[in-house]
């Protein structure tokens, strides 16, 4: 079915107007030159008309301050939490049970602002979780094990509220310091989920 459905699309081929110009290498309607670009010569075009950009490095970044989102500019910040009487150790995620008559949605939601407060809003573009991690108890007790669910959450506005967090401390964290911190605290292959599901 899908080889049919495949070759049935691919006899109308990708030919787009020429004139709407947003497929990479589309001549443009000037004169045929290509309108594709790099981030560099853009860069260059705005400085030679007096633009000048903002370091990428910050004040954060040299003084090693982790709890701003002012840092790491090129890369994503992650959000990780260290949980009172974690003896130390760095949460990924804020992470919680999931209520009888919740989504794990809302459950994410609730743990974000237990931890942090609720002054940090949030928008989650899916139901669906990216991932899901299983422990297995080696002795079942009321339940066999643990499974955490991974949800996308979109930073949208506002910040950390100090007072009313609940965690004893957080950062906003890039990839290699999120999986460099979970392969001290778990191991390797704990760091590999996290090296590719961020």
């Amino acid at each position: 079915d899908y080889e049919e459905l495949d070759a049935y699309l691919k006899q109308f081929g990708r030919d787009y107007p020429k004139e709407l110009g947003f497929r990479p290498g589309a001549p443009n309607t000037e004169g045929g030159e290509s309108w594709v670009t790099n981030y560099d010569e853009i860069l260059e075009e705005l400085k030679e008309m007096g633009y000048t950009p903002a370091p990428r490095e910050t004040e954060a970044d040299a003084s090693g301050e982790i709890n701003t989102m002012d840092r790491r500019l090129k890369e994503r910040a992650y959000l990780s939490v260290k949980d009172k009487g974690s003896n130390g150790g760095w949460a990924p995620f804020p992470t919680t049970f999931v209520g009888e008559d919740e989504t794990i949605l809302a459950a994410a939601k609730r743990a974000t602002s237990e931890a942090v407060g609720s002054k940090l809003e949030l928008y989650c573009p899916s139901n669906c979780p990216l991932a899901v991690d299983m422990y297995a108890y080696k002795e079942p007790k009321d339940h066999f094990g643990i499974k955490t669910f991974f949800l996308k959450m979109q930073f949208d506005d506002g910040d950390v509220d100090d007072k009313k967090m609940q965690a004893e401390d957080y950062g906003w964290l890039a990839r290699d310091e999120v999986v460099d911190r979970i392969k001290e605290q778990r191991g390797d292959v704990q760091s590999k989920l996290y090296h590719y599901l961020l």
